[in-house]
């Protein structure tokens, strides 16, 4: 998009893993092809920290750490993808790592084709039911 509005209490992210799945829907090779094209800074770090997450937009702005909270960072960070799916974090990371080198219509084909692999996991499913249920998965992690 050209112009985005929202307000201060706006969130913003890809949620999807936290169901056993990653986006379907072009959010990996859309978001990659779009930060193509603009000025590169050299961190690509925010878009992936997008999967599995949903951030205000001061967080999602936030250009850096201070060297004194890395490693509790690095640790909080490596515990909540410790939480998902195994097998879904393999595939958005896949996804994540096709979109930076597939041009954006090769992207969202390959992307497309891990989505709908994502719904014949046992975990797709714990995952739906657990957010019907309102309770916390349990991963069989295939």
């Amino acid at each position: 998009p050209h112009i985005v509005l929202s307000g201060e209490k706006a969130q913003f992210g890809q949620p999807e893993i936290a169901l056993g799945t990653l986006p379907g829907g072009g959010g990996h090779s859309e978001t990659h092809q779009s930060h193509r094209e603009e000025p590169r800074h050299g961190d690509d770090r925010h878009r992936r920290e997008d999967v599995g997450s949903r951030g205000t937009l001061a967080r999602t702005n936030q250009q850096g750490l201070p060297t004194e909270s890395l490693v509790d960072e690095a640790i909080q960070l490596g515990e909540r993808i410790s939480g998902f799916s195994k097998i879904a974090v393999a595939m958005c990371k896949e996804a994540v790592n096709a979109a930076e080198q597939l041009p954006l219509n090769e992207g969202l084909k390959y992307e497309k084709k891990l989505f709908y692999s994502s719904f014949a996991t046992d975990d797709r499913r714990e995952g739906m039911t657990a957010f019907l249920e309102k309770r916390t998965p349990q991963w069989a992690d295939c």
